[in-house]
């Protein structure tokens, strides 16, 4: 049974009233997993207390570095420290097929935008590309002289870029596996990578506590993003492009990507920062830490909507299910557990 998540709304009930309240929490454990229970006051119908219980998937035997959910958001991947990377059906949590090839941890995983194949990025230095349909290794392009951190799709799936410890962007012509140019900038390892919804630019997250942003057709920088005092950790943007979010150790930092401009920054939360994901409507944040917890944040205003507990370790990946109301998000965590959390109301 998952351990509840519990969190007092800021309405309080009569404490003379309050027996029936406790009662009902007590009851409604047993009522299955994959949705929010809502704790109501039998008079004024305020809600005083929410649970969210998670999906448990199982199958990894190593810490989950990546996930990510396919286009039509029937399926996600995994991808472990055990060598593999796994598909599964996203409202069944059943195993789809393991892909395996890598002979050492995948760190990230990217479908195409058709969905019909899986790019991962692992610790053997390569760089993979998958052919969904029929789960063969259509290629396997060697990255680096370091192991590969993160890979990131263009829109229009021509091009696959991967960032390396080595300090070193590569972009990739994803269906000839071509290299078509290295950038280089960064003076620590690369963290993440992500590009803009119109396939014009690249972001890079690095060790060396910045995020430069590249012109993806010239290869040229365009700006680098500084104010971060450690190393990033996450980094991802909202769905329309304009905003990015980077996590380190201390805070989470919100810039606008066309002006560069620092918008803002969330409150320090417990735990350090792993890794975030924005909803696909663009209102949620969700940040995985290493107090084994998933924090929820409202983007408007940063204010904290909701703490998850449920991972035995570090929250080390995470990603949103491209659904109309943006309430599904996936987590992988270094106990080797993936959990699939349904959100409710969370204001």
């Amino acid at each position: 049974m998952e351990k509840f998540a519990q969190e007092e709304s800021t309405t309080r009930p009569n404490p003379a009233k309050s027996l029936w309240t406790v009662i009902a929490i007590l009851l409604i454990g047993p009522l299955g997993y994959g949705a929010w229970r809502l704790v109501v006051n039998e008079e004024t119908q305020v809600p005083v207390a929410k649970v969210v219980l998670p999906d448990t998937v199982e199958g990894h035997r190593g810490p989950v570095y990546a996930v990510a959910v396919s286009p039509d958001g029937k399926t996600f991947a995994s991808g472990s420290g055990d060598l593999t990377i796994k598909l599964w059906n996203l409202q069944t949590q059943q195993l789809l097929q393991t892909l395996s090839g890598h002979t050492a941890p995948v760190a990230s995983v990217a479908f195409s935008p058709d969905g019909k194949m899986l790019v991962s990025g692992g610790r053997d230095k390569t760089v993979k590309i998958w052919d969904l349909q029929t789960g063969k290794l259509l290629r396997s392009l060697v990255a680096g002289t370091e192991r590969v951190q993160t890979v990131a799709v263009s829109p229009n799936g021509q091009i696959l870029a991967s960032g390396n410890e080595d300090k070193t962007i590569k972009l990739w012509n994803l269906k000839t596996g071509a290299l078509l140019r290295t950038l280089t900038g960064h003076s620590d390892g690369l963290e993440g990578l992500a590009i803009t919804p119109d396939g014009q630019v690249l972001i890079s997250s690095s060790g060396d506590k910045t995020l430069k942003l590249w012109d993806l057709q010239t290869g040229k920088l365009i700006r680098t993003l500084s104010g971060h005092s450690e190393e990033i950790e996450g980094m991802i943007l909202t769905p329309d492009g304009q905003n990015l979010f980077s996590g380190d150790k201390d805070d989470t930092r919100q810039w606008n990507v066309q002006t560069g401009t620092l918008l803002g920054v969330f409150p320090k939360a417990s735990g350090l920062v792993r890794c975030l994901a924005v909803s696909p409507d663009g209102k949620l944040l969700a940040s995985g830490h290493t107090d084994n917890t998933i924090k929820i944040w409202n983007l408007k205003t940063t204010k904290l909507l909701k703490t998850l507990s449920g991972h035995s370790d570090w929250v080390l990946s995470l990603a949103f299910a491209p659904d109309s109301e943006g309430k599904t998000l996936i987590s992988g965590g270094r106990d080797k557990m993936i959990k699939v959390w349904h959100l409710g109301v969370l204001e």
